[in-house]
């Protein structure tokens, strides 16, 4: 029996980048009247969730950063968890990748760090009046980042960066699909959404086999591979698609 659902906002959930689907919204509320439990596990940060968190009227924890962060909104007695890449890393690759990169950005909930600004990499973050730091990552880093994403100046060279970034034990790197492929999010080890919807499992005390999970993108496959019960969208990712129960 399913208990708890874990829906992935961006190409799933969402109409538009800033409105909930009606239909989802009258579907969701109407599980939720059951006694099914949703949860939100998004790449976006809180500050661009919160609306929908509040929309839907859910009482879990939710899941922001692809895992990197995941807190109670409801302050509960549930335990905050925080995952960072260490900024003296990020200030490394910056340096020994520079001449493969263009672009770099780094974000702290209501902290953004960006390289220079560029029109395709803004699309990756929301705002909302949030203050933009940018330059050199040496210069204006200052804090450790839930997320790292790198622009590369040549798809061609995935391949090298992938290599140098083998030397890094603690991160993996991913490199996007389709149009934005010369985009890479580094990641802590022991992030993902599917980490982060076990700890939700554990609090409330439901079974993993108990879950099943939505999702359209690469950062979703998880989901898809490690859970008993998931759900590919339509519009979804091939690799996403492929690995759907």
């Amino acid at each position: 029996m399913i208990k708890l659902i874990a829906i992935d906002l961006d190409g799933t959930t969402l109409k538009d980048e800033f409105t909930l689907h009606p239909y989802n919204v009258e579907v969701i509320k109407k599980y939720i009247s059951l006694g099914y439990k949703f949860l939100i596990a998004t790449g976006r940060p809180y500050r661009s969730s919160k609306k929908f968190y509040d929309e839907l009227g859910l009482d879990t924890p939710i899941i922001n950063y692809n895992g990197s962060y995941i807190h109670d909104v409801k302050e509960s007695d549930f335990k905050t968890k925080i995952i960072t890449v260490r900024k003296e890393d990020v200030i490394q690759i910056e340096n020994d990748l520079k001449d493969y990169l263009c672009n770099i950005m780094c974000e702290y909930e209501d902290l953004v760090f960006i390289h220079e600004n560029d029109e395709d990499i803004n699309s990756f973050f929301w705002q909302d009046g949030t203050p933009v730091h940018y330059g050199l990552m040496k210069d204006n880093l200052n804090i450790d980042p839930c997320t790292f994403i790198i622009e590369i100046k040549d798809a061609l060279d995935q391949d090298k960066v992938m290599s140098y970034m083998e030397r890094f034990k603690d991160y993996s790197c991913r490199f996007w699909n389709g149009r934005y492929n010369r985009f890479a999010e580094i990641i802590p080890i022991g992030v993902s959404k599917a980490d982060g919807i076990r700890l939700v499992c554990d609090y409330l005390n439901i079974n993993y086999d108990e879950v099943l999970t939505i999702g359209d993108a690469g950062n979703d496959v998880c989901m898809m591979k490690e859970f008993k019960e998931s759900c590919a969208m339509k519009n979804g990712e091939e690799d996403v698609i492929n690995n759907a129960k």
